[in-house]
């Protein structure tokens, strides 16, 4: 017989696990752009379509996300699935490369990572 889990394509045997394809545990520092504030996070995970992220402290966070992974020069942008405390789960809407030029809707994304680095 066949797992639920299994038939459903999940491959995490925690039963909370509701995503059906796999993650990739990167823990990187990540910077959060909230309007003309930036706000340190670690970037916890990332897949094809959504990404985790931890905040240091207690803070309000928006519906839709921009971070910045400095590490690999790209912006993620999306909308917030869920918060549990310090964390949230964001579906992913862009990808964007943060080297050479980018489209104008992205170019704040690109001057703030151009200062970071």
């Amino acid at each position: 017989m066949i797992s639920l889990q299994r038939a459903l394509g999940r491959t995490s045997t925690d039963p909370a696990e509701r995503r059906s394809e796999a993650r990739t545990q990167v823990n990187r520092p990540a910077v959060l752009i909230q309007g003309f504030e930036r706000v340190s996070c670690l970037l916890v995970d990332t897949s094809d379509h959504g990404f985790k992220l931890r905040l240091g402290s207690d803070r309000e966070l928006g519906d839709a996300i921009e971070l910045i992974d400095v590490q690999n020069a790209v912006a993620l942008l999306g909308q917030v699935a869920w918060r549990r405390q310090r964390e949230a789960g964001v579906r992913l809407t862009h990808r964007v490369r943060l080297t050479g030029m980018v489209a104008s809707p992205f170019v704040h994304l690109r001057t703030a990572y151009l200062q970071l680095a």
